[in-house]
């Protein structure tokens, strides 16, 4: 199941994305439109790992896909990196992604 992100940027709209991969220190989004290298996001997102707990991260769009100007693609990919985590929220990203069980639960 995709890892369902809301994403807020400097126009101040929430929209919702979709994760390609995620690591305690950033993440990999499916975008309609290309985003700026250093533009500055709010995310936040639900981990399927059962604690229902929010994630909410400030980070910096560190990688935007280069495209061709002769493509058309349906979705860019976008890095970014985490500039704003709670401590207790890198731990269970952490967690996750090395596939360990919450120990809260």
């Amino acid at each position: 199941m995709p890892l369902a992100v809301e994403v807020t940027g400097r126009d101040g709209v929430r929209r919702v994305e979709y994760a390609v991969n995620l690591s305690p220190s950033g993440i990999g989004l499916h975008v309609p439109r290309a985003l700026p290298a250093g533009e500055s996001l709010a995310l936040a997102f639900t981990l399927p790992d059962g604690s229902g707990d929010r994630v909410e991260v400030r980070g910096r769009v560190a990688w935007t896909e280069a495209v061709a100007r002769t493509e058309r693609p349906r979705f860019r990919e976008v890095g970014v990196r985490f500039e704003w985590l709670r401590e207790a929220d890198r731990d269970r990203l952490r967690r996750f992604v090395a596939g360990e069980a919450d120990p809260g639960r």
